[in-house]
Formats: structure tokens, sequence, C-alpha cells
């Protein structure tokens, strides 16, 4: 008897576990359209006008580069930061990152956005989160379903 309330309340534990967290998966702004409507907040608030891809990466080209090839290697400056302005990582002032363009390495806001710049270009990717950590938290900044932001310097 004893052993069948025990099996009956671990049951009922798990229901209730299961509903709540799906209640907080839909509490996120994490769907694309949510997050688009941010975006274009945060674009109209700061008069920014960015170019849109069929993904929904957002992107503004201040200096344009030539062309990068899927897999040629290229090399990167950049700051990554949330939309409050909140730096999470920068190779400003060190190592620049190097990776090889559309091959999954980095996050696919990147592998989309890199080539739009291009190799010697400069710009801004405003990534939502389906393009980047999606529903995964990163470090103690980024939460899960954020939008990040980049400025971004290519190299060779």
């Amino acid at each position: 008897m004893k052993l069948s309330k025990y099996i009956s309340l671990l049951f009922i534990g798990l229901v209730l576990f299961t509903a709540c967290k799906k209640e907080d998966e839909t509490a996120n702004p994490s769907s694309k359209e949510e997050q688009d409507q941010i975006l274009q907040d945060y674009f109209t608030e700061n008069n920014i006008t960015p170019q849109k891809t069929e993904s929904g990466l957002y992107y503004v080209v201040t200096e344009q580069g030539t062309p990068i090839q899927t897999g040629e290697t290229v090399t990167v400056n950049y700051e990554g930061t949330l939309l409050s302005g909140e730096i999470f990582d920068s190779s400003f002032g060190k190592q620049p990152f190097s990776f090889p363009v559309g091959t999954g390495r980095v996050i696919q806001g990147w592998d989309e956005g890199i080539p739009l710049i291009g190799r010697g270009g400069k710009g801004m990717l405003y990534i939502p989160s389906h393009l980047g950590y999606g529903s995964r938290a990163t470090g103690s900044v980024i939460k899960p379903y954020s939008i990040l932001v980049f400025r971004v310097e290519v190299f060779n």
C-alpha cells in the first residue's frame, strides 16, 4: 500500500513538472515572429535600416568586402552583445577568430552572415535565437532564446 502511494505521488509530480515546463517554454520570446517584432522595434528605436535574409537574419554592411566561398577560411574580429548592449565576448584587442565558412563550425547566423559582409568587409549581424544558440544558454550572459548582435571585421 505504501509503495502504491509513493508511485502515485511520483507520477503526479512528473505530470506537474512536464506541464510546468511547457508553460515556461511558451512564455519565452522564442518564436521567429516574436523575435522578429522585437528586432523591428529595436531597429526603429535605434534608427537602424538593416537588410533581412529569408532565414530571418538581419545585417548592415558598413564596408563591403569581396566574395567568400563555402569552405574558405576567414579571420574575424568581433564584438558580441545582447540587444541590451551587454557585451558577452570580443576578440578586439585579443586574438582574431578563424573558421571555415559554411561548414557548421560556428552558429548558423555567422555561416550565413559573414559571406554577406565579405572578405575585407565590416558590418553588423543581428541574429535571432533560431540562428544562434536557440534554447541553450551559453556562458553566464547568453540566456535561452537570446537575440545576438555582432560587430564584425572580416580579414583574409
